[in-house]
């Protein structure tokens, strides 16, 4: 585990190659690793009681190259932010080297329209910890 790449993502039900960029971590020592879930953690203990905590689905069909690879973005311009709150917490393991942040899927894809049901901590797509995001008793 040490000395990975960590980033946050989230996930869907059915694709599970894919994900949703939420947050690039860095290199992570295992005590930090534990940091992150136990922020992680006490996010979702806190919010996910909520009536209104719902999947978010955004419609991937823009596509643009970043980093030499072929990306999409949402339809809406990635103007929607998805839990702003839960990634500032996260700043404190490392600030984002960029202005703003816009939800995005590296694929070969023309678009992907599902909802994204499960926030993960990962490494080279490997899912190390992953939490879901529906209410207790559904499932997708």
């Amino acid at each position: 585990m040490a000395n990975r790449k960590f980033y946050t993502a989230f996930l869907y039900a059915k694709n599970e190659g894919l994900h949703c960029t939420h947050k690039y971590l860095g290199e992570l020592k295992p005590a930090q690793f534990f940091k992150v879930a136990d922020v992680i953690d006490g996010w979702f203990y806190e919010n996910s009681d909520s009536a209104e905590f719902e999947p978010p689905r955004l419609l991937f069909c823009i596509p643009r190259w970043l980093n030499g690879q072929r990306t999409l973005f949402p339809a809406d311009g990635g103007a929607k932010d998805l839990f702003p709150d839960l990634r500032k917490k996260l700043d404190v393991f490392r600030k984002d080297d960029y202005k703003r942040y816009q939800p995005h899927i590296t694929c070969e894809r023309r678009m992907i329209d599902e909802p994204l049901v499960w926030y993960a901590l990962m490494s080279n797509d490997h899912v190390w910890r992953k939490w879901p995001l529906f209410a207790t008793g559904r499932s997708y």
